[in-house]
């Protein structure tokens, strides 16, 4: 691994690399990091797309997602709860109106009081919107002009066009790889003289 950064250091494959130096440990855990923004992105875009193609009146997000994901785990878990105390021949309380409603009923109860919790009091984006906006503010672009390009569509169309930014997310792909060194067998090929 060592010979490996060192020879990057030495022979950088491109302008991007000749940027950054290359000869730090962590400099991986950054490629990998900055991967995994841009995935996450990128998987916002798409959900947008995809809810706003089929629900156009409806605004879920990231918030909604969140809610609705551990609504279901806690009636799953409030279930496995109440089989695993019958298992074990412990009584639960008894009420008035005691049945198997109250079985029913309570892991019902938690997974709503679960879901508007979340929904009310959680600290993800409310809209896919609002996280994309969030997500590209807070990113430090490898490929700074691609990143302007960016910028400058949104703010001309007054909203994010997603072919735009599928084509940042492309390029921005492309620059962390080759920063990170990972596009030299490509650039042996291409450079290949015949």
């Amino acid at each position: 691994m060592g010979a490996r950064m060192l020879s990057m250091a030495v022979v950088p494959t491109s302008k991007v690399a000749r940027m950054i130096d290359m000869t730090t440990p962590s400099q991986t855990v950054i490629w990998k990091t900055k991967r995994q923004w841009v995935f996450q992105i990128e998987r916002a875009a798409h959900k947008r797309e995809e809810w706003v193609a089929n629900r156009p009146w409806s605004s879920k997000g990231p918030r909604s997602e969140a809610a609705k994901v551990y609504g279901i785990w806690a009636f799953v878990l409030c279930v496995a709860a109440q089989a695993s105390l019958a298992t074990l021949g412990v009584d639960l309380p008894k009420l008035p109106w005691t049945g198997p409603e109250l079985n029913l009923l309570l892991p019902v109860f938690v997974a709503l009081g679960t879901f508007i919790g979340v929904k009310v009091f959680s600290a993800a984006q409310t809209t896919y919107d609002d996280f994309i906006y969030g997500s590209l503010a807070n990113y430090s672009p490898v490929d700074k002009e691609a990143y302007r390009d960016l910028q400058e569509s949104t703010r001309e169309n007054g909203s994010i066009d997603f072919q735009h930014l599928y084509r940042w997310v492309h390029q921005e792909r492309w620059a962390i790889a080759e920063a990170a060194g990972e596009q030299k067998a490509r650039s042996a090929f291409v450079d290949k003289q015949v």
